[in-house]
């Protein structure tokens, strides 16, 4: 199992790991500061080092392309590259918050919006909607309105465990992990 993500997911490490670990994967997370899908060439690399052919994956990435209206245009492109990377894997794509701190008006709710809508274009796409956890419980974020606080972790990571496990609840009778 594969799980590539921002600050949140370097922050939230062990509370993934464990998480991950209770629902019989064995993850490998790869959580880089300030990253999105705009270090494109980055991410390939990387997904080509580490990705293993019967790996479910999961992506928290998307808040930091909310930070300009290119990044935010070119964010559905981007997407699809990142899910031509992945092949016929089973991927989770976890939305963030809808308003950004420092970022456009309507940048993260449009790069959320991109998200969900990929779901439509790739059978294999499963969207984690962390934006309604956040949107229910306002204690998951810190003051900073961005990152997740110890509680939040511990959500995030239940919610990618559920996740994760209703995936391959749907794979029953494959390889894959």
């Amino acid at each position: 199992m594969l799980v590539l993500g921002d600050s949140n997911l370097f922050e939230s490490a062990a509370e993934v790991d464990a998480a991950l670990r209770t629902v019989g994967t064995e993850p490998t997370l790869r959580g880089v500061i300030g990253f999105g899908v705009s270090q494109l060439d980055f991410w390939r690399e990387e997904i080509a080092k580490v990705l293993a052919p019967q790996d479910v994956v999961v992506v928290g990435l998307g808040t930091n392309d909310a930070m300009n209206d290119e990044n935010v245009e070119q964010f559905p492109s981007r997407l699809d590259t990142f899910m031509e990377l992945f092949g016929d894997r089973p991927v989770i794509w976890i939305t963030h918050v809808d308003v950004r701190p420092g970022a456009p008006v309507d940048a993260g709710r449009t790069v959320n919006e991109h998200i969900r809508a990929a779901a439509e274009r790739w059978p294999n796409l499963t969207v984690l909607d962390f934006t309604e956890y956040m949107d229910a419980d306002p204690a998951i974020l810190h003051a900073d309105a961005l990152h997740f606080s110890p509680h939040g972790r511990e959500v995030y990571a239940q919610a990618i465990a559920a996740a994760t496990s209703e995936v391959l609840g749907t794979l029953v009778g494959t390889e894959q992990r």
